[in-house]
Order: structure tokens, then C-alpha cells, then sequence
């Protein structure tokens, strides 16, 4: 076969997983073991970089595969090697051929298969051979190189066998070509667990992060799974541009509320709401006043914040976070539609999740750096990000299976408001449609009675609670989990906006035993400058105040006496209160 003469190594900067760069050489690049990624028609490339690091690299051919012409082996591997010349440099010709025929009979198979809808969607069997061999620095293999045959589903990663070096190099420069944009692609990460597993190779130091490209399908699950079947049918369906913005700080209450977040337009307080609870309740767990918190604390808490969400929703799914970005050239906008465009980064820790969010992929995917720049404000998409990636971490089957009624579970509901499963998921990681504590069942008695309908609500005691206006209406439930959660801070819910009470220490106002108590209020989008600081007194009053008090009785005050009684008397303590 004809290749490239070999050029000057070229340099390129390599991610590192804690968000530094490291410059490499396409000299350092060594391939290890080669596989395939059926649905999204990728080459994977598992290699070795500069300290002994494994990583991988996604060879993208669904545009070869719709544009070359004729389709056959010869012509797949003259682009693969004009194009990817840096990875494939020490890959032998026979070894990548037969990748690349196994590729095509997968794509002549579901195209047969589409095309007739007689074949089934069955697993593929691939027979290989585990590695004989250990790079230095890449960890065991198995002693014996035997043959296994394993059945691997069509969404995995197919077995990955050792780079063939039986064929005559070029000492690495094959392929190469001035200007070749070997960067765009280099973010170093960890072969998937089930790809190690099926290969034979076991791997003992920690797992870095696995990035994937979100695939179209995947995406257009989680805009269904957003907006409802229906509504998602229609192409234009998208959220308004208010739910654009980042994560950042109120600048307006720096000064009197110095933990409070920044929601710059109304809309997405269901996802901004938790967030603010689980950031109010860190600094308490570290026993830092939020009254009282510095802007380096402050900005720690809040990663730890969407740390805390993401993991606890992995815990409940028995799985691993995924957090979701935007990929190279991709914008915020489309984001109003769906996660369209994005990578989905798989974490394996709670540690690297943590530090991910001080690197600059994530930093500059989630944070706001000036909450006063408009155009700034429309080309982030951080809140919805999160709302993304706890779809993604739960999976969309899992989040409609908690739902009442799976095939009409969204996220988004009327006014582009949140609904109550997407606001549960984020609370407690789960997205039961209910507050009320377990499982109800109406109608037949019978457990498997066919017209009974099952009512799923909050499994065990939160992290942080949950009250409603609707339940001083009698509306709903809210149930004593949501009530009385293991941090005194709870997420309020009064009309269609969302805002957060808290207590100043962790002993106060979780058992419901406290005569006398102090809460402080905060709205994200209420632009406060004062302290919003209210005295609980339980049974205070001689009398219930009347319904229509707005004084003493506003919005915010009646949801406050769902949880201290209906007697509570309420000292705003000289702040202006908030109906």
C-alpha cells in the first residue's frame, strides 16, 4: 500500500484529567490495542503517552462511511491513514484491515437489517486474543494468550486486541501531514472498566475519566424525557432563552447574603433551588456560617454542590456520574433543545468528579465569570448542563421507571417550569413524581391487581428537605422525610418559583423538638440586600392567622408553618418580609 513519506514529529498539548496541559510529540504517541465502537462507528485507539499514562482516542468514520465511494477496506484505510496518521503510525496494515472488515459487515448488517426489519438486534460474537505481552507502565495482562469468544452488546466497546508490530515501521512519522489537527481529539482518559474486563487485561491504579461523544439517539432521549413524548415531536419545541446562564454568585448580595447564587431570569429555579441547598449545607457541614462565608469558600462549596448532586444521583443509580459539556464548536443555544453537541465525561470517583469542576473544561462549561455580561450569560449553559448530566448519571429508562406514569414523565412542565420528578431527582436522586413519604397504591387491594395504580414518593431521609405552599392548600403531601431531612435546609416551593430556607447550625430544626429557632431565607432571583433572617417561634400564636393576612400570613410564611404548625409565630426580625 502507498503512505505518506514521514514528516517532522509534530506538538501538540495533552489534557490532563486534573485540567493542566502537558506538551507531547506525535514521537510519543504508542499505540497499545486496537477495537471498535459499533454504534458510533469509531476506531478506538487505546495508547500510552509520557509517564506511563493509558488513554484512548476515538477515530470517527461515519463520514467515510457515508461518503466513500466505492465502500471497501482498501479505501476506509488509505482515509483512515491520510487522517489519523499519528495514531495508526505503528499499526500494521493487516491488523487494522481486519478492524476495518469487521466495521463494514456490522454496517452491511444493520443496513440488511433496516432495510428488511427481519434480522433481530442480537449481540455480535468476537473471538481474540489477550495480550501476551505488558508495556512498561500499562499494568498485568493474562500469562496465556488464548482465544475466548465473547458476546458483546452493540452499544459496548468491542474487545480490544494488541497493536500488531510484525510489520516494518517508519519509526512512527507515517501518516503525518503539515498543519494535521491531531489536538482537537487528545483529552487523555481511561479505556472503559467492560472493554478492560473483556480484553483480559486488568488494570490496578485509579481510573481516570472516559470521555464519549453524546450520540444523536442518546440525546433525543433526553429531549423526550425533557419535554414530554409529545411535545418533544414537534422540532421547534425548545425552552426560552432565560433558562441560558451559568453557574455564579448574586453580586447584589455579596455583602449581606455572600453565599447566595445568581439566577439571572426566571425559569430554571427548580434546578438552581437545590443546588443553592446543598451549597448552604456544606458550609455548614464544615462548620462555616453562610452568613458569614469568604468568596474562595463560597466557590468551593458551590462545586461541591454539583459535586454532592451528581454523585448522589449515581449512588441511587448504582452507577457512575456522567457530566455532560459542550463539544469544540458546538453553542449554548442548541442546548435549549436538548444536550445536543455534547461530550459526556464518565467519572469513577467522587474525588476527580470534585477536582473536574476546578479544571478549565468544566470551569469554563458550567461557571460565569462576570453575572453582569448578558452575552456572556447566553454563550453558558451550565444550568441546564447539570439538568443534563443527572438525566444522563440516572439514565432516561430509570428516571421514567420512577415516575408514576413512565411514558409521560418530563422534566419540563407548564411555563417551561421544572416538574416535581425533576426537582426530586436533584433532591434526593431519585425522580419520583410525589413529596409524600413511600409508596401509595389505590384502587384494588390486591398487590398485582391490574387497576391499581401505584403513587411513588420519597423513599428515606433526604440530605435536604422540601416544603410546598400546595400543602397549606391541602393540595398535597409532603412527608416527613422532606420535613425533617438530616441538614436543616430546605428547598421552598410557593406558586411556580423556587427559593431556600435554612437554620445556622446543623443541631437546629431537623428533630422538630425546638421551642424557638432562627431560619434564614433566600430567592436566587430576588436580588436581596438584606438578611432575611426569621424567628421560628413553635405555637407562638393563640390563634391561626387568617388565611388572607398577606402581613402575616404571606406565601412564604404559610409554607414556613407547613413544617412548625399553623401557631408559629414569625419574627421577620426587622427585614422586609417576603409574601
Amino acid at each position: 500500500m502507498e503512505t505518506a513519506s514521514p514528516a517532522s514529529p509534530l506538538t501538540f498539548p495533552m489534557r490532563r484529567i486534573d485540567g493542566s496541559f502537558q506538551t507531547c510529540s506525535t514521537q510519543d504517541i504508542k499505540p497499545l490495542r486496537l477495537g471498535l465502537q459499533l454504534k458510533e462507528r469509531c476506531i478506538l485507539v487505546e495508547y500510552e503517552v509520557p509517564g506511563g499514562s493509558l488513554a484512548h482516542h476515538l477515530i470517527d468514520l461515519k463520514k467515510d462511511l457515508e461518503s466513500l465511494k466505492p465502500l471497501d477496506v482498501d479505501s476506509l484505510m488509505r482515509s483512515a491513514r491520510a487522517e489519523h496518521g499519528a495514531w495508526l503510525a505503528t499499526v500494521a496494515d493487516n491488523q487494522l484491515s481486519s478492524i476495518l472488515q469487521r466495521l463494514l459487515q456490522h454496517v452491511k448488517e444493520k443496513a440488511g437489517a433496516a432495510a428488511t426489519s427481519a434480522l433481530p438486534n442480537a449481540s455480535n460474537s468476537t473471538s481474540f486474543s489477550p495480550a501476551a505481552r505488558s508495556p512498561q507502565g500499562v499494568g498485568t495482562t493474562t500469562a496465556a494468550a488464548t482465544t475466548k469468544s465473547v458476546a458483546v452488546d452493540d452499544d459496548d466497546v468491542q474487545p480490544l486486541e494488541d497493536v500488531s508490530d510484525d510489520e516494518s515501521k517508519d519509526g512512527g512519522g507515517r501518516g503525518f501531514a503539515a498543519g494535521f489537527g491531531i489536538a482537537r481529539r487528545a483529552e487523555p482518559v481511561r479505556l472503559p472498566a467492560k472493554a478492560m474486563e473483556i480484553s483480559g487485561q486488568q488494570d490496578s491504579r485509579p481510573r481516570d475519566p472516559v470521555m464519549t461523544t453524546l450520540s444523536s439517539e442518546d440525546a433525543d432521549a433526553i429531549r423526550r424525557l425533557l419535554f414530554g413524548n409529545r411535545a418533544a415531536a414537534n422540532n421547534d419545541k425548545a425552552l426560552p432563552s432565560e433558562w441560558l446562564q451559568g453557574w455564579c454568585f448574586e453580586p447584589e448580595s455579596a455583602k449581606s447574603c455572600p453565599y447566595g447564587l445568581r439566577q439571572a431570569e426566571g425559569g430554571p429555579c427548580g434546578i438552581v433551588a437545590p443546588v443553592q441547598a446543598f451549597l448552604v449545607r456544606h458550609l455548614l457541614k464544615i462548620g462555616v456560617s453562610p452568613l458569614k462565608c469568604d468568596s474562595t469558600t463560597g466557590q468551593s462549596a458551590l462545586r461541591e454542590a454539583l459535586t454532592e448532586v451528581l454523585w448522589m444521583v449515581a449512588q441511587e443509580s448504582k452507577t457512575n456520574p456522567r457530566v455532560l459539556c459542550l463539544s469544540m464548536g458546538s453553542t449554548a443555544k442548541g442546548l435549549l433543545k436538548g444536550p445536543y453537541g455534547c461530550q459526556s465525561w464518565e467519572y469513577f470517583s467522587r474525588q476527580d468528579l470534585r477536582k473536574a469542576f476546578d479544571g478549565p473544561l468544566l470551569s469554563s462549561a458550567y461557571f460565569v465569570k462576570n453575572p453582569n455580561d448578558e452575552a456572556e450569560r447566553l454563550r453558558n449553559g451550565g444550568v441546564l448542563l447539570l439538568l443534563y448530566s443527572a438525566m444522563a448519571t440516572r439514565g432516561v429508562e430509570a428516571v421514567r421507571l420512577d415516575a408514576d406514569q413512565p411514558q409521560e414523565a418530563q422534566m419540563i412542565g407548564h411555563h417551561n417550569y421544572c416538574t416535581q420528578e425533576a426537582v426530586n431527582l436533584l433532591l434526593t436522586g431519585v425522580a419520583a413524581s410525589n413529596v409524600f413519604d413511600g409508596i401509595k397504591r389505590l384502587g384494588s387491594e390486591e398487590p398485582t391487581g391490574t387497576d391499581q395504580t401505584t403513587l411513588k414518593g420519597i423513599e428515606k431521609q433526604p440530605e435536604v428537605g422540601f416544603l410546598s405552599l400546595f400543602e397549606s392548600f391541602k393540595s398535597i403531601e409532603v412527608g416527613g422525610f422532606f420535613k425533617r431531612p438530616k441538614s436543616p435546609v430546605w428547598v421552598l416551593h410557593a406558586e411556580s418559583h423556587y427559593s431556600v430556607l435554612f437554620a445556622l447550625s446543623l443541631k437546629d430544626g431537623s428533630d422538630g423538638d425546638t421551642e424557638e429557632l432562627d431560619v434564614v431565607y433566600y430567592d436566587p432571583l430576588g436580588r436581596q440586600d438584606d438578611e432575611k433572617r426569621i424567628t421560628i417561634t413553635v405555637n407562638g400564636l393563640e390563634t391561626e392567622p387568617d388565611e388572607d393576612d398577606i402581613d402575616d400570613n404571606g406565601m412564604i410564611a404559610k409554607v414556613i408553618r407547613t413544617r412548625w404548625s399553623l401557631l408559629a409565630a414569625l419574627d421577620w426580625n426587622g427585614s422586609e418580609p417576603v409574601f
